[in-house]
């Protein structure tokens, strides 16, 4: 019989589907970047990859040995002192933007974030994934 995968590999599962998902935001917002439902479904999407995101290293963490990785912050923390992720600011940054999505609607604020998700986040997703996805 075979043992059942472990936490880390269940969340790095979902963080296969849910970068894809969130690559056909990005296309449709590129497609179409002043429609607010492109806009707000990209937002959506991000909010999504990032929480898987952090709840697969923070698995990953845990089955390394680390105890301290309750929180999405410790977590981000403790991966980018392993050289897990790289820039390790901007992730504490799409912390904030994660936190600030899920709290606030306006116009302006969807612009903000869209901008550090095109600019910003993007490229480090783009470096867990490329990391992440040979484990």
């Amino acid at each position: 019989m075979t043992p059942p995968p472990l936490r880390w590999q269940q969340h790095l599962s979902s963080f296969h589907q849910a970068y894809q998902a969130f690559l056909r935001r990005f296309e449709s917002y590129q497609r179409h970047p002043d429609d607010e439902g492109a806009q707000m479904a990209l937002v959506q999407a991000f909010e999504v990859v990032f929480e898987i995101v952090w709840k697969t290293l923070k698995s990953r963490l845990e089955h390394e040995g680390f105890t301290d990785v309750a929180t999405p912050r410790r977590a981000l923390r403790q991966a980018f002192q392993l050289g897990w992720i790289p820039e390790g600011e901007t992730w504490l940054r799409a912390l904030e933007c994660r936190n600030l999505s899920v709290h606030t609607y306006h116009q302006d604020v969807l612009d903000q974030l869209t901008t550090f998700i095109s600019q910003d986040f993007l490229p480090v997703l783009q470096s867990f994934h490329d990391h992440f996805g040979r484990l």
